[in-house]
Parts: C-alpha cells; sequence; structure tokens
C-alpha cells in the first residue's frame, strides 16, 4: 500500500510544511473557475487556506513567482493554479497565469482559438509579445497566457533567458505569477520552470 490516506502520514515525513489539503469533489469537472462557480463549497474554501499559508512564506511580499507541479498528470496541477490565481485576484492582486506545458496544452478559462497559434511558445522565440497572448479572464485583475503551439523543444527554451526576461518584466505588472508546469516526473521542462520560482 503506497497511498497517503491521512495529513498526519504527511506530516510524519521530515520538514515537509503542508500547506493545505483540496478535497475531492463532484464538481471539478466543471468548466472554468471552480472558486468562482462555487464560492461556498469546501474545495473553495481549502484553496483559500491555501492562498492564506502561502502568506506565511512571503512575508515581505517580495516573492512573486510560485510553481505549482505534479509528479504525473491527471493529480490536479491546473486545477489548484488556476483557482488559486482565481482566489488571489480575488483579494484584490494583480495574477497572471502561464501554461508552461507546452507538449499539453490545456484548454482552459474560455482561451478562444487564438490560443493555439500563439503563447508562451511563441514569445520564447520572439515571435509575438507577452502583451498580444495575453488573454483576459471573466475575473477582474486576473490574466492567462497559454502555452501555444507545440515546440520540438519546450525544455530548450524554459532553460533560455527569454524565459527569465520574461518572467523579469511579468513581475513588474504583475503581484503574483503563477506556473503551471509540465509534470516532474514525466519530463524535465517542469524542472527548468520551477529553477525560477520563489515559491
Amino acid at each position: 500500500n503506497n497511498r497517503i490516506t491521512s495529513l498526519s502520514e504527511i506530516e510524519r515525513i521530515d520538514g515537509l510544511p503542508v500547506l493545505g489539503i483540496v478535497p475531492s469533489s463532484k464538481y471539478l469537472d466543471d468548466v472554468g473557475l471552480h472558486v468562482i462557480g462555487h464560492p461556498k463549497s469546501m474545495v473553495t474554501e481549502a484553496i483559500r487556506t491555501l492562498r492564506t499559508n502561502l502568506d506565511f512564506f512571503n512575508v515581505q511580499g517580495r516573492k512573486k513567482v510560485i510553481a505549482i507541479s505534479s509528479t504525473v498528470s491527471g493529480e490536479g496541477k491546473s486545477f489548484i493554479a488556476m483557482n488559486l490565481g482565481g482566489v488571489l485576484a480575488l483579494s484584490k492582486k494583480k495574477v497572471i497565469l502561464l501554461d508552461l506545458d507546452m507538449r499539453k496544452p490545456k484548454n482552459v478559462l474560455d482561451a478562444g482559438p487564438e490560443s493555439k497559434s500563439r503563447g508562451i511558445s511563441t514569445v520564447l522565440i520572439r515571435k509575438n509579445s507577452w502583451q498580444e497572448c495575453l488573454i483576459k479572464t471573466s475575473v477582474e485583475n486576473f490574466d492567462f497566457i497559454p502555452s501555444g503551439p507545440h515546440p520540438p523543444n519546450p525544455s530548450e527554451l524554459l532553460m533560455h533567458s527569454e524565459f527569465e526576461v520574461l518572467l523579469e518584466e511579468l513581475k513588474q505588472q504583475y503581484d503574483y505569477i503563477i506556473l503551471d508546469t509540465p509534470p516532474v516526473g514525466l519530463v524535465t521542462d517542469g524542472i527548468m520552470a520551477m529553477k525560477r520560482a520563489d515559491i
């Protein structure tokens, strides 16, 4: 049995802080932001707790880049990234979500057909500016940049200095930058992105 069944099992692992537990819910398959569609649910409350606990890692407000990852796909990393961004934006912070999974782009936040032709991949090769790829969500102060067309070399693009330049420019405009990374157990892209993250 290799399953984790309780919080106490995680807390027994030395030096591993638990920021929150998000329960499963029959509503999680809904398209869009769960925290908007179900503001009083246990899941939304758990994500609010996660937002509050993240503040303890950011006492001086200087840590802006938050990376969300998982071991394999299908574990809910994109759901957490999207809804954490929504909750942060609802607390009057300017937030941008970057879909860095260029191998398996997600159709989230009603990105529209233009999200397939431009996004992070075209920004990193200087074909588009990040402003041209920006998608405004239904939540005020919450923006999104899709992954864009699938490149042959996603890991190399994230290692390149262009990615660092992009993050520095976004730090001037936003309070939080959330990186929805690829699963770190499958590809190295996520680890490249996480090296640039504060949390």
